[in-house]
């Protein structure tokens, strides 16, 4: 799965979300024990200077400018600079518009699944430069599933306009994180990176510490909320055990205690049954993976209840219908919605439906 698909995108804003909320309920010692004092470093970088700023990428405030080359710079702003790079987390290079070239490209749907690896072959067709001429990252700006397009914005800049910046930083010992363009058209072009993997440093043990101690948290306390119900339920069968015993020659009260057992039982098995009687995700894919053909690809899975749905492409769409409905873990296969040639291929592409069996009703 690529880095920049929707899925990633939003599970990576989801994930910077859950751990700004949970360090919260730290102390603020630990948390500053364990947190940077500045989250993001932004910098802009020219012949005769770096011009740095605490947080905002506006550089509206907090801005202070460090001569280059690292030789020029005095032994006090060099010691501040050094300082305050140790105390960011993130470390963001800002380059000028007018030295990254924005291209606006629609590609098949297909692509997206290595969009990366499609834009670099595309790189000669779509810009004047070379792929090994050029730093490049993407956005997608759109889908249009019934044309089956998606629309791209591919950010470029040249290798000889960033690789000095990156070494005259490295003489100050900075090693930026991100490599973006100023004043950035939306949201979602904020969060390109021209700077390829291997030049990214890695991102300081403190906040993957936190990461791992407020997981820990969670966990604990998910644990703890699936284990206090259990517990009381236990404890009340105990209860009512113990008052069996003392009550045994009372036939009437013996009839209706051991009821309550009955029914506290089965609240209490409830929960294990049901999961029982349900297919794993696991279970369901691993069906799915050993019935379906080799000239057939799937694009979409999607689990509701009892349901299961696919969609995706086959030079043989027909043949899926009797394929599925041979599996003792499927039952009543059919199609959403008609089966659609490919004008380009022999590829059809289709839409399925079918139910999990419970076993007894197939």
């Amino acid at each position: 799965m690529s880095m920049s698909s929707p899925l990633m995108y939003r599970t990576a804003q989801w994930w910077h979300w859950w751990v700004d909320e949970m360090s919260t309920l730290l102390p603020s010692a630990v948390r500053s024990a364990l947190l940077p004092n500045v989250e993001r470093l932004y910098l802009k970088a020219a012949d005769t200077e770096v011009i740095v700023n605490q947080g905002n990428a506006a550089f509206a405030d907090d801005t202070t400018a460090y001569a280059l080359p690292p030789q020029a710079l005095p032994d006090d702003q060099a010691q501040a600079l050094r300082k305050l790079v140790t105390r960011s987390r993130d470390i963001i290079l800002l380059l000028p518009s007018s030295k990254a070239l924005v291209k606006q490209i629609s590609l098949p749907l297909v692509a997206e699944s290595n969009l990366r690896e499609v834009l670099g072959f595309e790189m000669d067709r779509q810009t004047p430069f070379k792929l090994d001429q050029v730093y490049y990252d993407h956005v997608i700006t759109g889908r249009d599933s019934r044309e089956g397009m998606l629309q791209v914005e591919l950010i470029v800049t040249p290798r000889s306009h960033l690789d000095p910046l990156i070494d005259a930083l490295k003489e100050l010992d900075i090693h930026p994180h991100q490599v973006a363009v100023e004043n950035p058209v939306d949201e979602a072009a904020s969060t390109i990176n021209l700077l390829p993997e291997g030049l990214r440093p890695r991102k300081r043990n403190s906040a993957r510490h936190l990461n791992l101690a407020l997981t820990f948290i969670a966990l604990t306390l998910g644990a703890i909320m699936v284990a206090l119900p259990m517990i009381k339920q236990a404890q009340r069968i105990e209860t009512l055990e113990s008052e069996v015993q003392l009550k045994m020659r009372k036939a009437e009260v013996i009839q209706r205690i051991g009821q309550d057992i009955e029914q506290l039982r089965e609240s209490a098995n409830f929960l294990v049954e049901k999961k029982r009687a349900t297919p794993l995700t696991l279970d369901i894919i691993d069906e799915l993976t050993r019935l379906l053909p080799d000239n057939t690809w799937v694009n979409n899975l999607t689990i509701k209840g009892k349901e299961v749905q696919i969609q995706g492409y086959s030079t043989t769409a027909a043949t899926l219908i009797p394929i599925i409905d041979g599996s003792n873990l499927f039952m009543n296969p059919r199609f959403r919605s008609s089966v659609i040639s490919s004008q380009d291929s022999d590829e059809e592409r289709f839409h399925l439906s079918m139910d999990i069996s419970t076993g007894d009703q197939k």
